[in-house]
Protein backbone atom coordinates (compact mmCIF):
# COMPACT_ATOMS: atom_id res chain seq x y z
CA UNK A 1 0.00 0.00 0.00
CA UNK A 2 1.26 3.70 -0.69
CA UNK A 3 -0.16 6.80 0.59
CA UNK A 4 0.44 10.16 0.33
CA UNK A 5 -0.64 12.14 3.67
CA UNK A 6 -0.19 15.94 3.30
CA UNK A 7 -1.10 18.05 6.89
CA UNK A 8 0.89 20.60 7.99
CA UNK A 9 0.28 19.53 11.74
CA UNK A 10 3.67 17.31 12.63
CA UNK A 11 2.53 16.23 15.65
CA UNK A 12 -0.40 14.74 14.05
CA UNK A 13 1.62 13.19 10.80
CA UNK A 14 3.54 11.98 12.86
CA UNK A 15 1.58 9.83 15.58
CA UNK A 16 -0.71 8.25 12.15
CA UNK A 17 2.74 7.44 10.36
CA UNK A 18 3.76 5.35 12.94
CA UNK A 19 0.18 3.90 13.77
CA UNK A 20 -0.36 3.09 9.93
CA UNK A 21 3.13 1.23 9.66
CA UNK A 22 2.67 -0.25 12.85
CA UNK A 23 -0.67 -1.76 11.39
CA UNK A 24 0.19 -2.64 8.12
CA UNK A 25 3.48 -4.43 7.24
CA UNK A 26 3.78 -3.09 3.62
CA UNK A 27 2.80 0.27 3.29
CA UNK A 28 4.80 3.23 2.57
CA UNK A 29 3.92 6.75 3.60
CA UNK A 30 5.03 9.46 1.59
CA UNK A 31 4.45 12.72 4.38
CA UNK A 32 3.37 16.37 2.64
CA UNK A 33 3.49 19.37 5.07
CA UNK A 34 1.04 21.88 2.59
CA UNK A 35 -1.77 20.72 -0.21
CA UNK A 36 0.97 21.90 -3.68
CA UNK A 37 3.19 19.62 -1.97
CA UNK A 38 0.97 16.64 -1.44
CA UNK A 39 -0.72 17.04 -4.82
CA UNK A 40 2.57 16.56 -6.05
CA UNK A 41 3.54 13.93 -4.84
CA UNK A 42 0.19 11.79 -5.60
CA UNK A 43 0.98 13.09 -9.49
CA UNK A 44 4.63 11.69 -9.26
CA UNK A 45 4.00 8.24 -7.45
CA UNK A 46 0.50 7.33 -7.70
CA UNK A 47 -0.24 6.36 -4.74
CA UNK A 48 -3.64 4.38 -3.70
CA UNK A 49 -4.78 7.48 -1.91
CA UNK A 50 -4.10 10.95 -1.20
CA UNK A 51 -4.72 11.98 2.30
CA UNK A 52 -5.57 15.33 2.81
CA UNK A 53 -6.02 17.88 6.04
CA UNK A 54 -8.83 20.29 5.25
CA UNK A 55 -7.39 22.87 6.59
CA UNK A 56 -3.82 23.74 5.59
CA UNK A 57 -1.54 25.62 3.50
CA UNK A 58 -3.03 25.60 -0.29
CA UNK A 59 -6.31 23.49 0.58
CA UNK A 60 -8.70 26.04 0.97
CA UNK A 61 -11.42 23.73 1.70
CA UNK A 62 -13.58 21.95 -0.98
CA UNK A 63 -11.95 23.66 -3.27
CA UNK A 64 -9.21 22.06 -3.05
CA UNK A 65 -11.05 18.50 -3.03
CA UNK A 66 -11.80 20.24 -6.72
CA UNK A 67 -8.38 20.40 -7.49
CA UNK A 68 -7.29 17.54 -6.63
CA UNK A 69 -9.63 15.47 -8.20
CA UNK A 70 -8.82 17.26 -11.73
CA UNK A 71 -5.14 16.81 -11.51
CA UNK A 72 -5.42 13.35 -9.90
CA UNK A 73 -8.82 11.32 -10.59
CA UNK A 74 -8.23 8.32 -10.29
CA UNK A 75 -6.91 8.27 -6.62
CA UNK A 76 -9.18 8.51 -4.36
CA UNK A 77 -9.24 11.66 -1.65
CA UNK A 78 -9.52 10.92 1.98
CA UNK A 79 -10.21 14.19 3.53
CA UNK A 80 -8.76 14.63 7.56
CA UNK A 81 -10.79 17.24 9.51
CA UNK A 82 -10.34 17.90 13.29
CA UNK A 83 -13.62 20.26 12.70
CA UNK A 84 -15.60 20.01 9.78
CA UNK A 85 -19.10 20.97 9.49
CA UNK A 86 -21.75 18.56 8.11
CA UNK A 87 -22.23 20.84 4.83
CA UNK A 88 -18.32 21.32 4.24
CA UNK A 89 -18.01 17.09 4.64
CA UNK A 90 -21.33 16.67 2.30
CA UNK A 91 -19.54 18.96 -0.07
CA UNK A 92 -16.79 17.47 -0.44
CA UNK A 93 -18.33 13.96 -0.92
CA UNK A 94 -19.95 15.94 -4.11
CA UNK A 95 -16.91 17.08 -5.57
CA UNK A 96 -15.35 14.03 -5.24
CA UNK A 97 -13.93 13.09 -2.08
CA UNK A 98 -13.88 9.48 -0.93
CA UNK A 99 -14.46 9.56 2.47
CA UNK A 100 -14.23 12.39 4.92
CA UNK A 101 -12.49 10.99 8.10
CA UNK A 102 -12.79 12.80 11.43
CA UNK A 103 -8.98 13.34 13.24
CA UNK A 104 -10.96 12.11 16.37
CA UNK A 105 -10.99 8.78 15.55
CA UNK A 106 -8.85 6.54 17.31
CA UNK A 107 -5.71 5.01 15.92
CA UNK A 108 -7.60 1.44 14.88
CA UNK A 109 -10.63 2.92 14.01
CA UNK A 110 -8.65 5.32 11.59
CA UNK A 111 -7.09 2.49 9.56
CA UNK A 112 -10.49 1.01 9.51
CA UNK A 113 -12.19 3.98 7.48
CA UNK A 114 -9.10 3.89 5.35
CA UNK A 115 -9.40 -0.10 4.78
CA UNK A 116 -13.00 0.94 3.73
CA UNK A 117 -12.46 3.71 1.64
CA UNK A 118 -9.68 1.77 -0.47
CA UNK A 119 -12.51 -0.96 -0.80
CA UNK A 120 -14.36 1.28 -2.64
CA UNK A 121 -17.08 2.29 0.37
CA UNK A 122 -17.57 6.36 0.48
CA UNK A 123 -17.04 6.60 4.14
CA UNK A 124 -17.71 10.03 6.39
CA UNK A 125 -17.37 10.98 9.59
CA UNK A 126 -17.03 14.01 11.49
CA UNK A 127 -16.27 15.14 15.26
CA UNK A 128 -19.82 17.48 14.18
CA UNK A 129 -21.84 14.60 14.10
CA UNK A 130 -19.73 11.58 15.27
CA UNK A 131 -20.78 8.04 14.27
CA UNK A 132 -22.66 8.94 10.75
CA UNK A 133 -21.13 7.04 8.36
CA UNK A 134 -21.94 6.97 4.56
CA UNK A 135 -22.49 2.97 3.49
CA UNK A 136 -21.14 2.46 7.30
CA UNK A 137 -23.10 2.74 10.35
CA UNK A 138 -19.46 2.97 12.13
CA UNK A 139 -19.38 4.43 15.91
CA UNK A 140 -16.17 5.15 16.80
CA UNK A 141 -17.42 5.94 20.38
CA UNK A 142 -14.18 7.83 21.75
CA UNK A 143 -14.84 8.62 25.40
CA UNK A 144 -15.73 5.12 25.82
CA UNK A 145 -12.28 4.29 23.86
CA UNK A 146 -10.36 6.21 26.69
CA UNK A 147 -12.23 5.17 29.84
CA UNK A 148 -9.98 2.64 31.08
CA UNK A 149 -7.47 5.89 31.75
CA UNK A 150 -9.52 7.45 33.93
CA UNK A 151 -9.37 10.69 32.21
CA UNK A 152 -11.84 13.37 33.39
CA UNK A 153 -14.25 14.86 30.65
CA UNK A 154 -11.76 18.49 30.34
CA UNK A 155 -9.20 15.97 30.07
CA UNK A 156 -10.89 14.24 27.43
CA UNK A 157 -11.69 17.39 25.28
CA UNK A 158 -8.14 18.42 25.49
CA UNK A 159 -6.58 15.26 24.26
CA UNK A 160 -8.97 15.31 21.53
CA UNK A 161 -8.14 18.52 20.21
CA UNK A 162 -4.19 17.36 20.70
CA UNK A 163 -4.91 14.56 18.62
CA UNK A 164 -6.06 17.03 15.98
CA UNK A 165 -2.61 18.58 15.93
CA UNK A 166 -3.61 21.41 17.63
CA UNK A 167 -1.31 23.73 20.24
CA UNK A 168 -1.88 24.11 23.75
CA UNK A 169 -2.67 28.23 22.83
CA UNK A 170 -5.21 26.91 20.36
CA UNK A 171 -7.00 24.33 22.49
CA UNK A 172 -7.25 26.79 25.24
CA UNK A 173 -8.82 29.42 22.52
CA UNK A 174 -11.26 26.51 21.54
CA UNK A 175 -12.46 25.44 25.16
CA UNK A 176 -12.67 28.94 26.38
CA UNK A 177 -9.84 28.66 29.32
CA UNK A 178 -6.37 29.98 30.43
CA UNK A 179 -3.49 28.60 27.82
CA UNK A 180 -1.93 27.48 31.31
CA UNK A 181 -4.85 25.54 32.55
CA UNK A 182 -4.68 23.82 29.32
CA UNK A 183 -1.47 22.36 29.69
CA UNK A 184 -2.13 21.65 33.22
CA UNK A 185 -5.31 19.17 31.92
CA UNK A 186 -2.31 17.87 29.49
CA UNK A 187 -0.08 17.21 31.37
CA UNK A 188 -2.31 15.12 33.66
CA UNK A 189 -3.36 13.49 30.54
CA UNK A 190 -0.11 12.35 30.13
CA UNK A 191 0.62 10.87 33.50
CA UNK A 192 -2.99 8.81 32.93
CA UNK A 193 -1.79 7.58 29.75
CA UNK A 194 1.72 6.73 30.82
CA UNK A 195 2.73 9.19 28.26
CA UNK A 196 6.66 10.48 28.03
CA UNK A 197 5.79 13.76 25.52
CA UNK A 198 3.00 14.74 23.26
CA UNK A 199 4.01 12.50 20.30
CA UNK A 200 4.16 9.93 22.68
CA UNK A 201 0.71 10.80 23.91
CA UNK A 202 -1.11 11.25 20.98
CA UNK A 203 0.59 7.40 19.34
CA UNK A 204 -1.40 5.98 22.71
CA UNK A 205 -4.57 7.97 22.14
CA UNK A 206 -4.85 6.87 18.13
CA UNK A 207 -3.43 3.01 19.86
CA UNK A 208 -6.58 2.75 22.16
CA UNK A 209 -8.85 0.95 20.50
CA UNK A 210 -13.07 1.98 20.26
Amino acid sequence: MRLVLADDHSLFREALCHYLRQSFAEIEIVEARSFDEGLHEAEVGKPDALLLDFVMPGMDGVKGVVRAKKRCPDIPIVVLSGNISKEDADEAVRCGAAGVISKDLTGEALVGAIQRILAGEQFVTSSAWMGIAVKGGFEPAIDRAWSSFGLTPRETEVLKLLVRGMADKAIAHELGIAAITARLHLHNAFRKLGARNRVDAVRIALRSPP
